[in-house]
């Protein structure tokens, strides 16, 4: 556990996400009837986290103690989850990835889709092994929350896969923030010289 050093509420209200000096951004959302609970781990990374921000409800960006910001995009599993957690009506977005898993060698999550699923279980014969090759290295299997998920189905089940990466600071991400549509992202930088001192706007 670290200090959270970063909090943003998804539009539709329903849920939230922190990031912390943990290396990690959690996803929190209220459980009906039996109050608040994460229920995605959705970044697990190599640096401490500095910032994350929603850019709708299915994607958002963070920044860490590196000078790449990160895009995440939420899982057709998460949508489910969340639904029938808080009692909503999110419509998946990305109905053809299921879940999210991090290379042995690598800080970026990859997607994982259902055609992944069935591969790995032709070739081993279970969808939930660890250290197989194709095409992941975790046991990951599609989580149905139907209590507060444990630690281990948080960081084996929850992870959102990244989209993309956005490069342009000469110095360790410090803030980050979306306009109220989406449609243009801010982010700062730490910065000893007076060229890097600024406030980037990516669209």
């Amino acid at each position: 556990f670290g200090p959270v050093k970063d909090l943003s509420w998804a539009p539709s209200g329903n849920y939230l996400i922190s990031a912390s000096t943990d290396q990690s951004v959690r996803v929190c959302g209220e459980w009906e009837g039996q109050g608040w609970y994460e229920v995605a781990r959705s970044q697990v990374h190599g640096h401490d986290l500095s910032c994350a921000s929603f850019i709708s409800d299915s994607t958002y960006f963070s920044g860490s103690e590196e000078k790449v910001l990160r895009v995440f995009q939420a899982t057709s599993t998460f949508f489910s989850n969340v639904n029938a957690i808080t009692g909503s009506n999110i419509v998946p977005t990305v109905p053809g990835v299921i879940g999210a898993h991090i290379p042995a060698l690598g800080l970026s999550n990859k997607a994982i889709t259902p055609e992944d699923m069935k591969s790995a279980v032709e070739h081993t014969g279970t969808a939930n092994v660890k250290d197989y090759d194709i095409p992941y290295q975790v046991a990951f299997a599609p989580a149905t929350l139907v209590e507060p998920p444990l630690e281990e189905v948080l960081l084996q089940n929850t992870l959102w896969p990244e989209l993309h990466k956005l490069y342009g600071h000469g110095y360790e991400v410090y803030q980050c923030a979306a306009s109220p549509d989406g449609r243009v992202l801010a982010s700062s930088c730490r910065a000893t010289q007076l060229q890097f001192a600024a406030v980037i706007l990516w669209e």
